[in-house]
């Protein structure tokens, strides 16, 4: 939602999985007034058609599920669905980097938040998935959390 705002002139395509999730972000457009976003119930990227974005931003869940952080703060009262994924947290990254692969549009970029200790992995999986350009930017805690990369 925070895009759609930012960015009246883009088109946004919004996926979410979640129904509960879904109802709260349409909540949002609605009360936002947000005319430039499309909302869809998907698994990831299964929903787009090959080669029809021009970008990616993902925020999936990479957290694993045993990690002390999940019991502490704002994060203890978010539904751990939204939080927590299999494979040392990569599980979800690695569906939307190999999806994102047929969904972008050549030259498209991918961008992922991920955990402060797997900026490594997820460069791997990208560089495995034969993206190009792969950085990753720091938190303003100066931890790594987010890789960019480029199709």
């Amino acid at each position: 939602m925070a895009l759609a705002n930012e960015r009246p002139n883009w088109n946004i395509t919004a996926i979410e999985k979640n129904m509960q999730a879904i109802k709260v972000a349409q909540q949002n457009i609605n009360n936002y007034k947000l005319n430039n976003i499309c909302l869809l119930n998907s698994s990831w990227a299964t929903a787009l058609m090959a080669e029809s974005m021009d970008v990616i931003v993902s925020n999936p869940p990479y957290i694993v599920n045993n990690d002390i952080h999940l019991t502490q703060g704002d994060v203890a009262h978010e539904p751990k669905y939204a939080l927590v994924a299999n494979n040392n947290g990569l599980e979800d990254i690695t569906n939307i980097i190999s999806q994102a692969q047929y969904t972008l549009k050549p030259q498209g970029w991918l961008l992922i938040e991920h955990g402060y200790n797997q900026a490594q992995a997820v460069q791997a999986i990208m560089h495995n998935n034969q993206f190009i350009n792969i950085t990753t930017y720091q938190d303003l805690g100066a931890q790594d959390r987010i890789t960019v990369a480029q199709k």
